[in-house]
């Protein structure tokens, strides 16, 4: 009976293991698409975006240059105005930092799991290899290392408990995993429609700065 039980667990256990490793490729593909999105929403449409204020700016000068004096209160409050768009926007950009640092410092908790894991994947093998050279001298086993039925069954409940908690946990992270892709492939989407509306405005916002002298 035990002998059944301990087969149909290693069918289970490696099964789960087969769907933790999915999990695991799935979340990093998550994190590399995120990473990719972050990069281009600010590396690329941000500087982009920004370009354009610049431009916007020598612009306004421009008119204000022709169309007032230095001292005119329209040339100040227009001045003003770009200064607290600069100040939001270093605001804003001190804050996403933040938010990047502390995930960086989540991985790294998670590295340090990682770590602690791969220790106890060493410490167990140590600890088969000392009962493999205890076998092989025919030493005296530690009493440990030898289960009668009513114990050996009792672990065997507690690992199918443990198993089909598991299995759970893979279903919920699983679903979880997907609709966080789905996510971050419209972000992807919604990356590139915005890139073409800067570039779309940067053609008018270039034109207008190409022509600004005769409408003035």
């Amino acid at each position: 009976m035990a002998d059944e039980r301990q087969e149909i667990l290693w069918a289970e256990l490696l099964e789960l293991k087969s769907i933790g490793y999915l999990i695991r490729a799935k979340i990093e593909q998550n994190m590399s698409l995120v990473i990719s999105n972050i990069s281009s929403s600010f590396m690329g449409n941000r500087q982009l975006a920004n370009h354009n204020t610049d431009d916007i700016k020598y612009n306004l000068n421009k008119i204000c240059e022709l169309r007032f004096d230095e001292t005119d209160v329209m040339s100040k409050s227009i001045q003003l105005k770009f200064l607290q768009h600069r100040q939001r926007l270093n605001k804003q950009l001190v804050a996403n930092s933040e938010a990047m640092l502390n995930a960086v410092e989540c991985l790294q908790e998670v590295h340090t799991k990682i770590m602690k894991t791969n220790e106890e994947v060493i410490k167990f093998n140590s600890e088969i290899v000392d009962l493999a050279t205890q076998l092989l001298a025919d030493d005296k086993i530690a009493d440990s290392h030898i289960l009668d039925e009513e114990r050996l069954n009792s672990e065997l409940d507690k690992l199918e408990r443990q198993c089909g908690k598991t299995q759970k946990d893979c279903m919920k992270m699983t679903k979880k995993i997907d609709a966080i892709f789905d996510q971050n492939q419209k972000a992807q989407d919604l990356i590139l429609n915005k890139r073409q509306k800067i570039m779309k405005n940067r053609r008018n916002i270039s034109e207008t700065r190409k022509q600004i002298n005769m409408f003035l």
